[in-house]
């Protein structure tokens, strides 16, 4: 890392698991922008990634100067069982900003604003989905969509890990939030009932890794449905895709007119965004350039993040994850090899059910 000038923005990264993503994005910041640290336990693997990263290893919260601008927290917050809240508001007290890895409860964004409010800090949670480009295209065309046509139902698949990123979502596309009326089935899968008025299901579809609870993430595929058609966000990653419902003429009723403007100009679906970066990619490029936006718009008064928004968010992912079941880890998943070798199956499947396969060589040979 280049050394900080006068008028560097000072960046100590907390946490060394999820937070070497972090180091990586930040070399993608703006020039002025310096990692001076990185907060950890003191465990020769922290030592490592230091050393790798060519920054200082800070084995106390009491060592980050006085002077830092951002700590970017990567610890679970206080709620779910780790101590990142309180870390956070150890620095926002001192005065410095503090971006907090997701989830976080309404206590611990309360706690965390309060005390940036107090000391004059910057405080936000932190959600690369938000930035990448797929959920970004959702979010455009949801908005969009629903200036138009009024959502008749909500429908999304995930596994619980990564819901505070879709209450950030249902937040961010036009709907109505309240009055929250959801309620959890006896087995926890599925979060039913509405958004003010709108029929909403969120099901859970939860697997465990016995060995890091943090593996085999389903991210969010989210539906909203409206008398006109649907969109939809397969995953975080992509693809989107706008399905209009069928809607024929009086002619084509009757037998005639199929080659009317409506029915020629309509697609039977239509790709808004497509998706066909490898895990690979999406580790080494997709999420520290996603990051790398989020860390500079901590420092853009613009787009710093909303109080009254966190905490609706906050709230929401409360009412989407209440009841919600969290099973038991399990041993013995797909190894990487195996799940290669699954997506050959399914690709051979689809071409011989049809003839034709509907990826392109170029989509092949790019995997």
């Amino acid at each position: 890392m280049a050394e900080a000038s006068q008028h560097s923005r000072r960046i100590v990264v907390a946490g060394s698991t999820f937070g070497q993503m972090y180091l990586t994005a930040l070399r993608r910041c703006h020039p002025d922008t310096v990692v001076i640290g990185l907060l950890a336990r003191g465990s020769d693997r922290s030592q490592r990634i230091a050393d790798a990263h060519g920054v200082p290893l800070l084995t106390s919260a009491d060592d980050v100067p006085d002077d830092t601008d951002l700590v970017c927290v990567i610890v679970r917050a206080d709620s779910i069982g780790g101590s990142g809240t309180t870390l956070a508001a150890k620095f926002l007290e001192k005065g410095i900003s503090v971006l907090h890895e997701l989830p976080a409860s309404t206590k611990d964004v309360t706690t965390c604003l309060r005390a940036a409010r107090r000391c004059g800090a910057r405080f936000a949670v932190a959600d690369l989905y938000h930035w990448l480009p797929a959920v970004r295209v959702f979010r455009a065309a949801a908005r969009e969509l629903l200036s138009f046509d009024r959502p008749l139902a909500i429908d999304a698949y995930l596994s619980i890990q990564p819901a505070y990123a879709l209450a950030r979502l249902l937040t961010e596309i036009g709907l109505s939030l309240r009055p929250v009326s959801l309620k959890p089935s006896q087995d926890g899968k599925l979060i039913s009932g509405a958004l003010d008025g709108t029929p909403v299901a969120v099901r859970y579809a939860t697997v465990l890794d016995a060995c890091d609870s943090d593996n085999d993430v389903r991210f969010p595929s989210v539906s909203v449905h409206t008398s006109t058609g649907t969109l939809t966000l397969a995953g975080v990653h992509g693809p989107v895709f706008w399905i209009p419902t069928l809607h024929l003429s009086g002619k084509a009723k009757n037998g005639t007119g199929y080659e009317g403007e409506g029915l020629v100009k309509t697609a039977a679906s239509t790709e808004l965004f497509r998706s066909n970066h490898t895990h690979a990619e999406i580790f080494t490029d997709l999420w520290p350039t996603a990051i790398a936006s989020q860390i500079t718009a901590m420092f853009d008064e613009a787009s710093h993040a909303d109080a009254q928004r966190m905490i609706q968010v906050a709230r929401l992912w409360e009412d989407l994850t209440g009841g919600a079941e969290f099973p038991a880890a399990e041993e013995g998943a797909a190894d990487s090899a195996q799940r290669v070798l699954l997506q050959d199956r399914l690709r051979a499947a689809a071409k011989s059910a049809v003839g034709v396969s509907h990826i392109s060589e170029k989509d092949e040979d790019s995997r």
